[in-house]
């Protein structure tokens, strides 16, 4: 249909656009700026398929696809109004089951772009609109704050978590990051984002956390990687986010013993 037909060339345009900056040093120049041109003729020809588009909610997807690609072939300015289109398709969109996929889009688009100012408008209209019985805004945050924990672009996210101002998006944004396995900007982000009093719990948290996972590696690994998820943003700025390296580092080696012990789902003893 038309929106998988505008998906797939926005996802060409910003494959093309992505090869054309990894390429070498000597092969900049002429060649890179053919590759980024030809990128953004994908992404338009995505754009105006998207246009034809009569269904909100797959118009606002498309229209997020299709700015998004723009931003990768370096058409920042143009991105940002495709991006404004999105949202407005996604507030239009009366179909109540898929319409929060549609915020998510848009709102995803407009922080990869740079809008704050569109990206506050989307999470408001998330948070006013009622899905399954309750406000959308939940899954929306996640899926952009998801979305944004790509490599590369966490400057990105710490724009947006810093524009929505809001204590649950910025600790999923935290975790987002961790879990991206940005170990450099993930602690960074703690401390620029996370309220003291958040912080200050994580070091409350570190003197419970060896007898918790003592009991967790008696169940498994699942146990244990429930333990540490809803820690990791806590424990960014503890101490410089060295000791969450040092669990990281652990766990890495914890999950080679369960390769070797699949059977018994039980962590050995220490030697």
């Amino acid at each position: 249909d038309r929106q998988r037909r505008a998906d797939a060339l926005s996802s060409a345009a910003s494959v093309l656009a992505q090869g054309q900056r990894a390429q070498a040093p000597s092969q900049a120049g002429r060649e890179r700026e053919r590759k980024r041109q030809r990128a953004a003729e994908i992404a338009e020809r995505a754009l105006q398929v998207a246009e034809t588009i009569e269904e909100g909610w797959q118009k606002a997807q498309a229209l997020s696809h299709a700015a998004q690609a723009l931003v990768e072939a370096g058409e920042q300015k143009w991105a940002a109004e495709v991006a404004q289109r999105a949202l407005q398709a996604a507030q239009n969109s009366m179909d109540s089951i898929t319409k929060p996929w549609a915020l998510s889009s848009a709102a995803l688009a407009l922080a990869r772009v740079g809008d704050q100012e569109g990206l506050k408008q989307a999470m408001a209209a998330a948070r006013e609109f009622r899905w399954m019985g309750r406000s959308s805004y939940g899954k929306v945050r996640s899926e952009v704050a998801q979305g944004l924990a790509r490599p590369g672009e966490p400057e990105r996210a710490l724009q947006a978590a810093e524009a929505v101002q809001d204590e649950q998006f910025s600790s999923e944004v935290v975790q987002a990051l961790f879990q991206a396995g940005a170990w450099v900007r993930a602690p960074e982000a703690a401390r620029r984002l996370l309220p003291a009093a958040l912080l200050a719990a994580a070091e409350a948290r570190l003197e419970r956390l060896p007898s918790a996972f003592d009991t967790a590696r008696m169940s498994g690994r699942t146990s244990v990687f429930q333990v540490l998820e809803p820690t990791t943003a806590l424990l960014a700025d503890v101490d410089e986010g060295h000791t969450l390296w040092g669990l990281c580092q652990a766990i890495q080696e914890v999950d080679g013993w369960w390769g070797h012990s699949a059977d018994s789902g039980v962590l050995p003893q220490s030697p």
